[in-house]
């Protein structure tokens, strides 16, 4: 609810697997369109921490469109980076991230 007092997207991307739920509870709220996409935490032997990567496509829907991205929660913030980077590359033209909590 706070989102849509400062941005009105056109529609709502979860990040999948946990800002799926979220994600289409706000878009139910909003009466938005929702889409998933999965960018996931993978490890990598090059260095001692995960890194995330985007393992499905941004929705097609978000060319030329506000568009909300929504997770569970930001720790670093690389995730949700990456997830806005996929979305602006596909064409949108305002994404805005949403999450439940952040840490710390």
């Amino acid at each position: 609810l706070k989102v849509s007092k400062s941005f009105d997207p056109e529609l709502v991307v979860g990040i999948a697997t946990a800002g799926v739920v979220p994600g289409a509870v706000v878009a139910a709220m909003l009466d938005r369109p929702f889409h998933s996409m999965i960018v996931s935490r993978r490890y990598s032997t090059k260095t001692v921490r995960e890194t995330p990567a985007v393992l499905s496509a941004a929705p097609p829907d978000v060319l030329g469109r506000r568009a909300l991205i929504v997770d569970e929660t930001c720790g670093s913030g690389d995730t949700l980076r990456l997830a806005i980077a996929a979305l602006v590359n596909a064409g949108a033209v305002e994404v805005r991230p949403a999450v439940s909590f952040k840490p710390g």
